[in-house]
């Protein structure tokens, strides 16, 4: 008989509105044993500039990582979440992970990398915009694979602000739908919505 599987070790890098609606998302799938949470590495490390994340943390005592350098000493690191982050991985962090990071991007790659792209699409008079799943696999920003874009459109009136709100909504209801795909290395295969 054979050992079943442990659950993907994973740690969530990122903050904000959606950084906070993704380690929710992951606190609930730890919570069902879906998944293992070795950590969080939060954007800002503050609680002024991060409260949702923070609160989150300490009501589930999820273990606080202050640096990319603490996912080096994390052993079996499956894969890591980043949502709402602003670091950037060097290569050293990036093989870390053995299925790699999973960037969530708040624009449809690959015409809108970087950032301020909602005011980018708005100059560029877009009538869609979109959110990415990607992964990194270099220290290139938002060039790895794509796993998942999806579109929405915008609104005669809409303004930067609006379509950054929406990229938060679209990109937390993704990830809700797709976490067990994500988490199980089937992001872009198995999944309808991937």
């Amino acid at each position: 008989m054979s050992t079943p599987k442990p659950p993907p070790n994973v740690v969530f890098c990122g903050g904000g509105t959606v950084g906070s609606g993704f380690l929710q998302h992951l606190v609930a799938l730890r919570d069902a044993g879906r998944c293992r949470l070795a950590g969080v590495l939060p954007s800002h490390l503050s609680e002024e500039r991060e409260p949702l994340l923070a609160g989150l943390v300490a009501a589930h005592a999820v273990p606080l990582l202050s640096s990319l350098d603490d996912l080096l000493a994390i052993a079996d690191l499956d894969l890591v979440l980043s949502a709402g982050n602003h670091k950037r991985f060097g290569a050293v962090h990036i093989r870390k992970a053995r299925r790699g990071i999973i960037n969530f991007h708040a624009a449809p790659l690959p015409r809108y990398r970087g950032s301020a792209c909602p005011a980018f699409a708005i100059l560029n008079n877009e009538i869609s915009f979109g959110v990415t799943f990607h992964l990194i696999v270099d220290e290139d920003l938002d060039a790895g694979p794509i796993l998942y874009v999806e579109h929405f459109p915008i609104g005669q009136n809409d303004t930067a602000g609006d379509i950054d709100r929406r990229c938060i909504e679209v990109g937390i209801s993704a990830f809700i739908r797709c976490a067990e795909q994500i988490l199980g290395g089937d992001a872009g295969n198995n999944c309808p919505h991937c």
